[in-house]
């Protein structure tokens, strides 16, 4: 038995590509840990309303 290798579409992306999806993966990212953080501040009351 042999195991097929599976083709991902990432190959036939551009190295332009690869890098503006993996740039906007960190800013998402970053963007769902500082929107996380803010509410669990306001949550415990270290920010005041």
């Amino acid at each position: 038995m042999s195991l097929k290798k599976t083709n991902l579409a990432w190959n036939g992306w551009s190295i332009r590509t690869q890098i503006n999806f993996a740039m906007g993966s960190v800013g998402i990212l970053l963007l769902v840990i500082s929107v996380t953080s803010t509410l669990l501040t306001y949550k415990i009351g270290g920010i005041p309303h």
